[in-house]
């Protein structure tokens, strides 16, 4: 299937939707606490992936104010399912901190290689 891309970039997004499919699958089947305690972690890691972005912007005064507040925006929703997630039992789950820890080392993986592809 990802054999098919084109170039190093669209075979990464090619995997890197395989990868989140089957991790949504996986933890669909494990139940609702797994499923939420998914969710919790990629947003952590999301929202920590925003914050060294408007960081970064901030630092070197690349970003103006339209980028910083999209970036803001993005990085709030991301806040609000984490929020939910929580809300709706992902801490829960048994090995909650395990499942959430390797849950967010896949996706830090993926936004590392994201920004050098």
């Amino acid at each position: 299937f990802c054999h098919a891309a084109k170039n190093r970039r669209e075979r990464f997004v090619c995997e890197n939707r395989l990868y989140s499919h089957e991790n949504r699958t996986t933890t669909a089947l494990l139940g609702k606490e797994a499923a939420m305690a998914c969710t919790v972690a990629i947003e952590e890691a999301i929202v920590e992936h925003y914050n060294n972005q408007l960081r970064e912007l901030l630092a070197t005064g690349v970003g103006d104010d339209t980028l910083l507040e999209a970036i803001s925006k993005c990085r709030d929703e991301e806040v609000d399912h984490k929020d939910i997630g929580i809300k709706h039992g992902a801490e829960s789950m048994p090995a909650y901190q395990a499942f959430s820890q390797c849950i967010k080392l896949g996706c830090k993986t993926a936004i590392w290689l994201s920004e050098r592809i």
